[in-house]
């Protein structure tokens, strides 16, 4: 796998101090590496991976995985939730039978630590989000009797869960998707399906930057690209409604 920009550019920082530390034992004169830079290379990589709307629904219809791990799958797409927040969150502040369903994502890590942008957000619950809440709710009592903490995705004894306690890539081979796609890739599943309609309505860079908890709408652009499936989706209905009112303007005419 190629090396990312930042990594590289850790090694190139490394490599300058370890031949600063060779000047200061006196075994090199002069470091090579202090006007070292690394250029930037253009890439046309996408920058976010995600799961398809076929793809979605091969995990949720999944029957080869335990159901508890492909719930928790299931919800991460459905709120674009961080894996740190998903499994820092509370019972409390899961709000499934509220006028307005929504869930309240406080922490952001284990020992409830702050959110990545440091505020607290309202998660709308809708969906794929809301059924597998609703059916995890269901389950959670038998599958962790213990819940000292008050999770809504404790380990089985009731602890905390953290990120190697979760086996995402057997939900992936089982529900038949065989390239790479991280954990993460579900909360950029949740943000693509809202930027393109897949799910509906589409969602503006705004809402869905809101939703995520972004500080800037900057971040949210990396989803953009996404936009072009939607405007062609509003152009095919647009198109198709003014077929269907053209042919009742055709009709109207040709009553005598």
């Amino acid at each position: 796998r190629v090396l990312s920009a930042s990594s590289v550019k850790h090694c190139v920082n490394l490599l300058r101090s370890c031949l600063q530390e060779a000047i200061d034992d006196e075994i090199i004169a002069t470091n090579p590496a202090r006007d070292l830079k690394v250029r930037s290379q253009p890439t046309t990589r996408e920058l976010s991976a995600y799961l398809t709307v076929e793809e979605q629904r091969a995990v949720e219809e999944c029957s080869a995985t335990p159901e508890a791990d492909r719930l928790f799958a299931m919800f991460a797409i459905g709120t674009g939730l961080r894996q740190g927040e998903q499994w820092s969150l509370e019972l409390v502040d899961v709000r499934p039978n509220a006028k307005e369903p929504h869930i309240v994502v406080r922490y952001g890590a284990r020992g409830r630590k702050a959110t990545k942008s440091g505020k607290q957000r309202i998660v709308p619950l809708f969906g794929i989000g809301a059924r597998a809440l609703t059916r995890w709710l269901e389950v959670l009592p038998t599958y962790a009797p213990k819940n000292p903490f008050r999770l809504v995705f404790p380990l089985p004894g009731g602890e905390h869960r953290d990120k190697k306690s979760y086996g995402w890539s057997d939900v992936c081979r089982a529900a038949g998707i065989e390239r790479h796609v991280r954990w993460h890739d579900l909360r950029h599943t949740f943000a693509s399906s809202l930027v393109a309609g897949w799910w509906g309505r589409t969602w503006s860079l705004d809402e869905v930057r809101d939703l995520l908890g972004h500080s800037s709408v900057t971040v949210t652009e990396r989803y953009a690209h996404l936009a072009p499936s939607a405007l062609a989706k509003a152009a095919r209905e647009t198109d198709a409604a003014q077929a269907g009112g053209h042919a009742k303007v055709t009709a109207l005419r040709l009553i005598p």
